[in-house]
């Protein structure tokens, strides 16, 4: 749900895990699961978005529209990290 208590997505993790979230903490969602890749202090530097199968509205990594951000497909030493949306705020 979208509500005025946040604007980033460190936000949006922050008020629905109702504290500062750390490297390695997720967040799961009907249709898709938010994991907190890196961090620097309270400032989220990567966060791993995937998409659960049986989402509603399915697409690949390359039909989202663009944002502003940086998306890292490959040449990772973790193969876990494919799509990893970097995010500089």
């Amino acid at each position: 749900p979208v509500t005025d208590e946040y604007q980033t997505m460190g936000g949006l993790l922050s008020y629905h895990l109702q504290k500062m979230p750390e490297v390695g903490e997720v967040w799961r969602t009907e249709n898709a699961e938010l994991t907190v890749v890196a961090a620097c202090g309270p400032k989220l530097e990567q966060i791993q978005i995937l998409l659960l199968s049986g989402a509603a509205d399915d697409r690949a990594l390359s039909e989202v529209p663009e944002a502003d951000g940086e998306v890292a497909r490959k040449g990772r030493s973790n193969s876990r990290l494919k799509g990893v949306a970097k995010f500089d705020g």
